[in-house]
């Protein structure tokens, strides 16, 4: 099977002209000896020898037989199944009327082949919606569409190329939508295959969904908010602030519009021009929601794709929503359930967030995000899984004291862990924004932290766009900066300053703070008075190296510090680690990724010629090795500097 990087490389075919241009070209760029190297395979998760034993030994104690699918999008089909785009599996799910899921095209092999469903193959489907009888799918990682008529997958023919269809919808004339984050256009496409621009939106708005009502009328979700379209005018209906963060899903059910809140975990309806949360009533024992995606109406009520929870939720809609009465909730199918697609669970590593070296154990630390864990991964890339029952919930972040104490950020908590292996929660709890005693402190999907000289414990607090501070001994919150919970950019006295989406923060031997400002795709800097100013970047979203000042950044994630005083760089969505000189000249030390390319690879090697897949965290271990968690690829990978 041909890989993803490979595929790209021969659909480029660049002359033998252009390559040695290219290598001229990059060969001045770079000033390093740079290897990269995958020191750990997620996919393939090697524990350690003592960790087997004891699986062995005690076999209740270890992975559990479940099913293994993630729904993406959902699809009501004429017959009233559920139809399920398995994004990750490549292949498409159908979910009868009783809950029974069977597989109905593809397979987990992701590749390109028409023909009937079972022998069909798609790559990364993303997005589906029904014309009449047929089935349309946005197959995102092959750029095509295609349409599942009389039991046979054929490529659908779109007279405009595509290079990230990520959303579907139709219409009641026989015609369809698609919105294209890569080209940033939404395409009207007729029976004929004719494809028009019906807008084009602005560079770096990433798409998200498409929504057609029972008027025919068009919405549609971007980074921006949520946007209604007549003809080629759109009006602007919410933008994302203090009542939403990011839109994952658009639904209509009796005459409303229901969105998700990707990152604050909420089902809202669209009331006139403001943004309602819809409460649920859960039943007992029954975890929240956890990154809620796609939405369809059934009946009198709403079918949600949940993917931090691998499941779908039945939400009944009877209830009179104008008194804020909760919404019954109730699991309509869920991984795990009715025997489909068994693997053993625990035993990859899954959308990795951050990394550690531990002086204490001579260890990498690894925060497995999805599995609810974290690793210890020794020398030779063998992991030992830790505080894996049930301690944690989907970590992000982690720093380590002088004494060794490990702290952990995860879903709105701060917890550490002793030298000894115990461990307790030492803020947070439900989500909010609350200063005060560590006991009442609220965080809201807390990110990267930082250790001061002093003990103090510094944290890119992302969903309140605030860098928040916990008192060397452990019983203060406070803010450095940022107006807790309100988006934006503005620079000033720290109560004056805003960020958007910190994802990481340092510090720097003069006591300041250097903040990875993920959103607004800058380096912040935070003095030691709290007046926060720009470091690097700006200028919008982009990819240049140039001095700090001119440099441009794509959702920069994450940062790490040399003892010579360079600055590593996890530039995420360019797919690239990045480093930024004492001199102030912002390089690019690994990868060959670009802005909006969301192939980023994963082939190892020379520094220009490796590739990554939204790096999301970097850490130098001892000996000057920089690890790097290829969040995308789910691998941790190594990057040797010589």
């Amino acid at each position: 099977m041909i890989s993803k990087a490979e595929r790209l490389r021969q659909k480029s075919a660049p002359s033998l002209l252009t390559c040695l241009m290219l290598l001229v070209s990059l060969s001045a760029c770079q000033t390093k000896s740079v290897q990269v190297a995958t020191l750990v395979n997620g996919s393939q998760l090697e524990f350690t020898p003592e960790y087997t034993r004891q699986q062995t030994k005690q076999p209740t104690d270890g992975a559990v037989a479940r099913t293994g699918w993630q729904p993406w999008d959902l699809a009501l089909g004429p017959d009233g199944d559920v139809w399920v785009a398995d994004t990750l599996h490549h292949r498409l799910l159908k979910i009868s009327q009783t809950g029974i899921i069977s597989l109905a095209a593809g397979d987990d092999q992701a590749s390109r082949r028409d023909g009937t469903p079972d022998q069909a193959r798609f790559r990364e489907p993303h997005a589906l919606t029904w014309l009449g009888k047929d089935l349309l799918i946005a197959d995102t990682g092959n750029r095509l569409i295609r349409r599942l008529k009389n039991n046979q997958v054929m490529t659908e023919s779109v007279s405009q190329e595509l290079e990230r269809p990520v959303a579907l919808a139709s219409d009641s004339q026989g015609r369809y939508y698609i919105g294209d984050a890569g080209t940033g256009k939404i395409l009207r496409v007729y029976p004929s295959g004719v494809a028009e621009t019906v807008i084009q939106l602005e560079a770096y708005r990433l798409l998200n969904d498409l929504l057609i009502d029972d008027k025919d009328q068009l919405y549609y979700s971007d980074s921006d908010g949520l946007w209604r379209l007549n003809g080629s005018q759109r009006t602007r209906l919410l933008a994302p602030g203090k009542d939403f963060n990011r839109i994952g899903g658009l639904g209509f059910a009796n005459g409303n519009i229901y969105f998700t809140d990707v990152y604050q975990h909420r089902l809202m309806q669209l009331a006139g021009t403001q943004a309602k949360a819809i409460s649920l009533d859960l039943p007992k024992d029954d975890p929240e929601l956890r990154y809620p995606a796609s939405i369809i109406s059934q009946g009198k009520s709403l079918l949600l794709a949940e993917l931090g929870g691998d499941r779908i939720r039945r939400l009944d809609l009877t209830a009179d929503l104008s008194n804020s009465a909760k919404v019954s909730a109730t699991i309509f199918a869920r991984s795990g359930t009715q025997g489909f697609g068994v693997r053993r669970d625990g035993l990859d590593l899954s959308n990795p967030h951050d990394l550690l070296y531990d002086h204490l154990r001579k260890e990498i630390i690894v925060c497995d995000y999805y599995s609810n864990r974290l690793l210890r991964i020794n020398e030779r890339g063998q992991a030992t899984p830790w505080l894996d029952k049930g301690e944690l919930r989907l970590p992000t972040g982690l720093a380590q004291d002088a004494k060794g104490r490990i702290y952990v950020s995860d879903t709105h908590r701060i917890l550490v862990i002793e030298p000894d292996g115990q461990h307790r929660v030492l803020a947070g709890d439900t989500s909010g924004y609350r200063d005060g005693p560590a006991s009442q402190a609220r965080f809201w999907l807390p990110w990267g932290m930082a250790v001061g000289s002093d003990g103090s414990l510094y944290i890119a607090d992302h969903g309140n766009h605030a860098i928040r501070k916990i008192s060397p001994d452990g019983s203060l919150v406070s803010t450095v900066a940022g107006r807790g919970g309100m988006p934006g950019f503005a620079n000033g006295d720290g109560s004056q300053a805003q960020f958007h989406y910190p994802s990481d923060v340092i510090v720097l031997p003069n006591h300041q703070l250097l903040v990875a400002d993920s959103w607004n795709h800058q380096l912040r800097l935070i003095d030691s008075k709290g007046y926060v100013t720009t470091y690097a970047g700006g200028n919008g979203p982009g990819l240049r190296d140039s001095h700090r000042y001119k440099a441009q950044f794509y959702l920069p994630s994450s940062l790490a510090r040399s003892p010579s005083g360079e600055i590593f760089i996890a530039d995420s969505w360019n797919h690239r680690i990045r480093y930024l000189t004492p001199e102030g000249s912002v390089q690019t030390l690994a990868g060959r990724g670009r802005w909006l390319n969301w192939d980023g690879g994963d082939d190892d090697g020379d520094g220009l010629f490796a590739s990554f897949n939204q790096p999301k965290a970097l850490v130098l271990d001892p000996n000057g090795r920089l690890l790097v968690a290829d969040t995308g690829n789910n691998r941790l990978r190594t990057v040797m500097i010589r």
